[in-house]
């Protein structure tokens, strides 16, 4: 194994020997050295670490390694440092909103703050309410004077105040002349009255505000939450978009359809619900803990030792139910590869028999899901009973250490009921934050999955000052180019050129990489050695717009959409007019059939077409080709599995279609390119002849082993027999 740096940067390559075949005649138009040359031969491959780097499943195991090493208390910590970085990258998304989230969380602050001033009210009342009358009479120990003992915060009074720091007496001589004390009572029962009114509303008008400012909250945040789903939904689809053939092949679609949807609705709905309501209790708990404080300072510890009691459990129920999250996700991504496999399969399921296989596979996948939803349901079930232990506890500690306060009358037990009663709501509010705590675990388990399919990097990018490329003009030009499928060689040195105008045809065993070759021409790949220029230009100096607007493709496997015929055929042109489409289904060969639809061209086709034929599926193929008119046409044999009737309509649509362009086609059977102005054997990643039909069946070499195998299973007239004028119609 050794290394070199190419265009595209540092990749690794492997050595390999290869056996020499028998040596082929030299073309005098092309020199191909024997393969006994290439023995030993460097061939380019990715390095494992590029590789890994687009695979979804290994980023998921390396995240699940990275949280098993986390040691001491970062441990507890709901992310880490590496996680950090990855969610930072999801931030960006929330940033357009800020403002909306700080009038969010202004409101969630006001709520709470509101929430803390109904129980200073409620305190408040509570002592003029039950503080005893306004004015009593006692009898001084040991003699007969009497005093007056009137409630009053008034500083002008008498000396002697006692109580507490808003309950204070006053105390006067008792004069029965002047001091009427029922009358003093009676009036102050009328002020008390009053002000248990106003209590009352004043705690209405606080807990409207409250209320108000949570719903203000919700409808903000949720608005917010679901404008940042809808926004990573569209980045997300924009980077699997943008990803290559390679990301492709290493991860399953139903992995990518399973984060764009199961693990982005899991995140959304935890940012609208869930979210939500940590925020509100979180601050409410705060509030509510300050004003206990505030009241009595002395509780400052009991308060800490229930703070401390809670939150450590629930981090470690967490970061369980987390693990068993993940698993969930994993058996809901298994879930979606078996429908879609299904599904897309029924046909084959059907022929074979495999109904109750598909059955049984399901039914694993399903159980397996159950499970491991259902072992993190019982850890999120456990939290909220371990918070209402908590809380008993811390209240219990309130009790003991606030009620020793009202023996020694050190507050009174008005206030003591009401630090009480706010203890209590404070526990409420934190174990809503502990029952929330599981859903914060599995948001996260889900922006772990997503921030992974972000993360992954294309190995097909524009360079930075990438252009236009310029209209085709002159010639193609495949220049010692290399290729590798993972670590297995597919490409070895190919050269040859494509003069414009002209037709070549790639032939060759299964395996021999027609299609590899012919996928880099696109950059659906890039190559891993050599270049391919048109022009002159590197394609990888352009940019992939105006690169890919000059190349059509028609596929052996026609891919159309569940759309109407219209705008399958007007893919990729969304501003050609009602006839230009009909004008290329006219050439097509599909207007006719189109007609007989029962909307014509606005029929919906179905998923990939199959309401209709096969050969009519590849006549809208070819008529999408037409109608984007690319100099450049890529042709994968569209006709190898079609009926006569269908194969001749498709064959004369072809003829049209290659008419005056620079073609390259793929072919499966000869006939179809005899007339081809070039013919390019490849066997083993190599070009090992090239050369017209008539050159190439005069060599002896493997071109014409394949010819006479496939006329002769043909039952065709042998090759020399064979008219050097067929056409694509021939066949």
């Amino acid at each position: 194994m050794c290394r070199v740096t190419t265009a595209d940067g540092e990749h690794a390559f492997l050595n390999e020997e290869e056996k020499k075949p028998p040596s082929e005649p030299a073309s005098p138009s092309d020199s191909i050295p024997p393969r006994a040359a290439d023995a030993g031969e460097a061939v380019p491959v990715l390095r494992e670490e590029e590789l890994l780097k687009l695979d979804l499943a290994e980023l998921d195991r390396q995240h699940e390694e990275r949280l098993k090493k986390r040691k001491g208390l970062s441990r507890f910590l709901p992310v880490g440092g590496n996680e950090l970085k990855a969610y930072a990258s999801l931030l960006r998304f929330v940033k357009p909103y800020r403002l909306a989230l700080m009038a969010s969380f202004l409101m969630a602050l006001i709520g709470a703050g509101f929430l803390g001033l109904q129980f200073r009210i409620l305190d408040h009342g509570l002592q003029q309410i039950l503080g005893g009358p306004a004015g009593e009479v006692h009898t001084l120990p040991g003699t007969d004077q009497k005093i007056v003992v009137r409630k009053s915060t008034d500083d002008s009074l008498l000396p002697g105040r006692q109580g507490g720091k808003d309950q204070e007496y006053a105390v006067e001589p008792y004069d029965p002349s002047s001091t009427d004390i029922a009358r003093i009572n009676e009036a102050d029962r009328g002020n008390r009255r009053r002000g248990l009114w106003l209590m009352a509303a004043a705690l209405i008008l606080f807990v409207a505000v409250e209320g108000g400012c949570k719903y203000a909250q919700g409808v903000i945040a949720g608005s917010v939450s679901r404008k940042v789903v809808m926004d990573l939904r569209m980045a997300m689809f924009h980077h699997l978009l943008s990803m290559s053939a390679r990301f492709y092949q290493r991860n399953h679609s139903a992995s990518l359809v399973s984060r764009v949807t199961h693990d982005l609705n899991t995140l959304g709905n935890f940012m609208t619900d869930s979210l939500v309501r940590v925020i509100r209790e979180l601050l409410s708990f705060i509030a509510l803990i300050l004003y206990i404080v505030w009241q009595q300072g002395a509780f400052i510890l009991a308060v800490a030792v229930v703070i401390g009691l809670a939150i450590f459990p629930l981090q470690i129920l967490s970061r369980r139910a987390r693990v068993q999250f993940k698993a969930g996700q994993k058996g809901m991504e298994g879930i979606y590869r078996i429908l879609s496999e299904a599904f897309t399969g029924q046909r084959i399921v059907k022929a074979f028999g495999g109904e109750k296989h598909e059955s049984r596979r399901f039914e694993r996948a399903n159980r397996e899901y159950y499970k491991s939803t259902m072992r993190a349901r019982r850890m999120k079930s456990l939290t909220e009973p371990l918070v209402q232990i908590v809380g008993a506890l811390g209240t219990s500690l309130l009790i003991i250490v606030g009620g020793e306060q009202v023996l020694q009358q050190s507050i009174p037990p008005e206030k003591f009921f009401v630090m009480v009663l706010a203890l209590t709501r404070a526990m409420g509010s934190l174990r809503m934050i502990g029952k929330n705590t599981t859903d914060y675990q599995l948001a996260l388990s889900s922006a772990d999955r997503i921030s992974a399919m972000l993360e992954t990097r294309s190995e097909i990018e524009e360079k930075a000052g990438a252009v236009n490329l310029p209209p085709f003009s002159s010639e193609i030009s495949f220049e010692q180019v290399q290729f590798s499928h993972a670590r297995r060689p597919t490409l070895r040195k190919v050269t040859f050129k494509v003069l414009k105008g002209n037709k070549v045809a790639l032939v060759g065993p299964s395996g021999a990489g027609k299609s590899t070759l012919v996928d880099l021409l696109p950059r659906f790949y890039d190559v891993l050695g050599g270049r391919i220029t048109i022009d002159g230009i590197d394609i990888r100096d352009v940019t992939l717009s105006s690169l890919r607007a000059q190349i059509g493709i028609v596929a052996q496997e026609t891919i159309l959409f569940h759309d109407t015929v219209r705008n399958n055929i007007g893919y990729g042109r969304s501003e050609a007019t009602p006839q230009e489409v009909e004008n290329a289904a006219r050439a097509a060969h599909a207007h006719e059939f189109i007609m007989k639809l029962p909307k014509g061209y606005d029929t919906e086709i179905g998923e990939r077409g199959f309401k209709l034929s096969g050969g009519e599926r590849q006549r809208l193929s070819i008529a999408r080709a037409l109608l984007s008119n690319p100099p450049i046409l890529i042709l994968d044999e569209a006709t190898s599995s079609l009926d006569s009737e269908s194969e001749r309509l498709v064959q004369e649509a072809l003829d049209r279609l290659i008419q005056n362009r620079t073609v390259l086609v793929i072919a499966h059977r000869l006939a179809t390119v005899l007339d081809a102005d070039r013919i390019i054997i490849l066997d083993q990643g190599r070009k090992v002849e090239a050369g017209t039909h008539e050159e190439l069946l005069s060599r002896n070499g493997l071109y014409r082993r394949l010819h006479e195998l496939q006329f002769q299973q043909d039952d065709s007239p042998p090759p020399e027999s064979v008219p050097p004028a067929a056409s694509l119609k021939g066949s």
